[in-house]
């Protein structure tokens, strides 16, 4: 039964460490599409020059502290579910082969 629980909460553990670093994911993305849309742009800004390159900056460090974040998170969810299913795949095949040389013992 304790096994059980801490499976589950490891496992758990690992989607939530998966979704977080796909959020992130999604922030990068969009950080980057921002900045190059703020960089096509044609319009001449005028007086709102130094607004936008503090956003452009701020929009530059996102880029880089959320894809920070979402490969620390991606690689801690791969980190934790990765050993869980090549255990039992392991285990699976154990299992085999025990039941096959059960087999071949009885005859």
């Amino acid at each position: 039964m304790g096994r059980k629980i801490v499976d589950v909460l490891i496992k758990l553990f690992g989607l939530i460490a998966t979704g977080g670093g796909l959020y992130f994911t999604a922030l990068t993305i969009g950080s980057i599409a921002r900045v190059v849309m703020m960089a096509k742009s044609h319009a001449t800004p005028g007086l709102a020059a130094p607004a936008l390159a503090i956003v452009g900056m701020f929009q530059v460090v996102f880029v880089f502290v959320f894809g920070f974040v979402a490969a620390i998170c991606l690689s801690i969810g791969v980190w934790i579910l990765e050993p869980i299913d090549r255990w039992r795949a392991w285990r699976a095949h154990r299992a085999r082969d025990a039941a096959g040389a059960a087999a071949t013992s009885r005859e």
